[in-house]
């Protein structure tokens, strides 16, 4: 019987974008699942649009998901995905959770100059938290930095709005009365694997450092790497298939 990995985007994207990660554990002999979140993709629902979801949507998507499996999966998340699997995680439903440049639990603070660059022109829309909101190029630009001009095109051509509640309950968690992100670090009983990038405009690895050690505090099986050449696009910039690697060496031993 295969392992089960489960792969979660984040914002703006959707399950297709991270095919070559899919396809290199798949190629190492695991059963891969990259999913759709609610409101793009292959779960796209005609009378359904993204704004109408939160942030704790996703989680469960996810998590009706992962019970369907024969067996706790291996779960790793992208940005908004890694949040996502860090609360998957807190709630018991991963065998190991691997948090790529993740957004940030509920308590960590992330406000700097790269990320206010990376989602103004998303934050200033009127009533955004109430919309569907259509990626900026200038946006992805910055955000993905380090990604190569020709990947980040086709990559951009390739993403979809994105929900403006589940934006402003990540981004602005002080005001979110629901605490949707709040992460008890204490409830996960899983290996955790963190990753960073030196060179994350929109996700300092200073701010998961910060992170890092309110999840070592818990959990005894906790690793945390920097990538010193990468940024918040590591999944799609040179190297990538290096990160899969060390990623799959953490998972077997």
């Amino acid at each position: 019987m295969k392992e089960n990995i489960v792969i979660i985007h984040g914002m703006w994207a959707k399950g297709e974008l991270l095919s070559n990660i899919k396809c290199f554990f798949e190629e190492k002999g695991y059963n891969c699942i990259a999913i759709d979140l609610p409101g793009r993709g292959s779960e796209l629902e005609v009378k359904s649009d993204v704004s109408e979801y939160g942030f704790l949507d996703f989680v469960d998507h996810a998590a009706k998901i992962i019970s369907s499996l024969d067996s706790k999966p291996v779960v790793m998340g992208h940005s908004m995905g890694g949040l996502i699997t860090h609360k998957l995680a807190e709630m018991g439903l991963v065998k190991k959770a691997v948090l790529i440049t993740p957004a940030t639990q509920r308590g960590v603070l992330n406000f700097s100059y790269g990320a206010a660059m990376g989602f103004l022109p998303v934050a200033l829309k009127p009533f955004f938290w109430k919309r569907a909101l259509e990626p900026t190029k200038k946006g992805f630009d910055y955000i993905c930095s380090e990604v190569p001009d020709e990947v980040r095109d086709k990559i951009f051509f390739n993403l979809v709005p994105e929900s403006g509640r589940a934006f402003f309950e990540i981004s602005m968690w002080g005001f979110d009365f629901k605490k949707s992100t709040d992460i008890q670090n204490s409830k996960i009983d899983c290996p955790v694997f963190q990753i960073a990038g030196k060179k994350d405009k929109i996700i300092s690895y200073k701010v998961l450092e910060k992170q890092a050690e309110l999840i070592s505090a818990h959990v005894e099986d906790f690793k945390f790497k920097v990538y010193e050449d990468h940024g918040h696009g590591i999944i799609w910039e040179k190297g990538w298939d290096s990160m899969c690697e060390d990623i799959h060496e953490w998972i077997v031993n």
